[in-house]
């Protein structure tokens, strides 16, 4: 079970390479708040983190005041990603919250921070992204070990990415997995190796689709 475990377990750099494609589908960021959100990620790559904390917590209030969920949401998985990097799980866990909360109020509202009707795909993204969003908070509980807290909303995750996208999406195999951690965690390594097998499944399904050819 140990290389079953090793081959599957969600690492904390995947969960934040998750939060950063995240990032991206939640929308173009097109107003106040922008130069911020671009100076926070300039620091970020550069590893200047204090700086990028800085840059994101300033552009957070002015989405806040111009009621744009979409990047705001952004702005908080960035957040919490940068906490995630520096350990400080309980900031982690409440920016990945308040990233949860802005998405299901747009998704609820059913339109666009500019009061446009939310299409089908983009129904459909922002609920992938909230799933995600979830699986990274129910993952940070687990480091946590807030398991009474983790399990459920990694269930809803998992029911919430299936009902976005397919049962054998690879991000469904990210919710699954997580749940296997969570299991581990808990001391119940059979049940982890059920959830790790479901993911290790779904992974072997894609990878003959995403695979690239090599051409002789």
């Amino acid at each position: 079970m140990a290389n079953l475990k090793a081959s599957i377990k969600i690492s904390k750099s995947i969960i934040l390479a998750f939060a950063w494609i995240i990032g991206f589908n939640l929308g173009a960021i097109a107003a106040s708040g922008d130069d911020e959100i671009t100076q926070a990620r300039q620091a970020e790559n550069a590893g200047r983190i204090a700086e990028a904390e800085a840059k994101y917590l300033d552009a957070i209030e002015k989405f806040k005041e111009s009621k744009r969920n979409i990047p705001l949401s952004f702005a908080f998985d960035r957040l919490a990603n940068i906490y995630l990097r520096q350990n400080k799980l309980d900031k982690a866990a409440n920016a990945y919250a308040n990233c949860i909360e802005n998405s299901k109020a747009t998704i609820a509202r059913g339109t666009d921070d500019s009061g446009n009707q939310l299409t089908e795909q983009a129904s459909k993204l922002l609920n992938k992204d909230l799933g995600l969003a979830m699986v990274a908070l129910g993952s940070t509980y687990t480091r946590q070990e807030k398991f009474s807290s983790a399990e459920p909303i990694l269930i809803e995750a998992t029911k919430t990415i299936k009902a976005a996208l397919n049962a054998d999406h690879d991000c469904v195999g990210v919710a699954l997995s997580a749940i296997g951690d969570l299991k581990f965690a808990q001391g119940k390594p059979e049940e982890a190796a059920e959830y790790y097998q479901q993911a290790l499944a779904i992974r072997k399904s894609i990878t003959p689709r995403t695979t690239p050819q090599l051409v002789y």
